[in-house]
């Protein structure tokens, strides 16, 4: 009798070994109050069929970001992705697109009693593929650009050397010592570059600032020079 309730005892203790199922870095989830959230320590209670851990695998990582509803149009699965993340400024990452939320959510300001159409996002998680180094951890900020399409032999400006007059865009082009407004026909954005499709040659300078009705006259504004390729 005395055997068989060892026997008993030390199956119990078993149980209580909790081993992972793969190689990776442990992070538990939080528990709490709203306002005073912590990882689990030991002597919190836990509920039957609550997750209180889980096993990352810090070779394959996912990138989850927050699209507004004007940059997420275009985004499909599949697409291409590059990926920086705060922590490592130096380097960049290749993923792949995999998952868009269907439906909006709306950002939460604290403090503020309205909401602007820019507050509402969608979900987008991006695929990195699995690296032999562990550089990233999970929780760290990131950033990522989504290559929608992609153009060559192009002329682009810096966005913010476009403006609109009448219902049009134009640009400021130096000619012999002078800037002159001139209409433009814009495509495809990029980050901070914007193609123009026509109304510009490749080489001539733009005007970075709206220089209004001194267009005409000589002034210092700082000149930017075209670039190509966009993507």
């Amino acid at each position: 009798h005395l055997g068989m309730r060892l026997k008993q005892v030390r199956d119990d203790l078993e149980k209580t070994a909790v081993l992972a199922p793969a190689h990776g870095l442990l992070v538990f989830q939080s528990t709490g109050s709203r306002d005073q959230l912590h990882p689990y320590e030991l002597g919190d209670k836990v509920s039957q069929g609550r997750p209180i851990a889980q096993v990352v695998n810090l070779l394959h990582m996912q990138v989850k970001l927050e699209f507004d509803q004007e940059s997420i149009i275009g985004v499909k699965t599949g697409q291409q992705a590059i990926v920086q993340v705060d922590a490592l400024p130096a380097k960049t990452f290749k993923g792949t697109v995999v998952e868009i939320g269907k439906q909006a959510r709306r950002s939460q300001i604290e403090g503020a009693s309205w909401r602007r159409a820019s507050d509402t996002t969608f979900p987008v998680t991006i695929d990195l593929p699995e690296t032999k180094e562990a550089l990233m951890r999970p929780g760290m900020r990131a950033n990522a650009r989504i290559i929608i399409r992609r153009v060559q032999n192009v002329i682009t400006v810096p966005a913010e050397c476009i403006f609109e007059r009448d219902d049009r865009s134009v640009v400021y082009v130096e000619r012999n010592g002078r800037f002159r407004r001139t209409v433009v026909q814009v495509g495809a954005t990029s980050g901070d570059y914007t193609e123009i499709t026509s109304g510009l040659e490749k080489g001539q300078r733009v005007a970075l600032n709206d220089l209004g009705a001194t267009a005409e006259a000589e002034t210092p504004a700082r000149p930017a020079k075209p670039t190509e390729p966009a993507v």
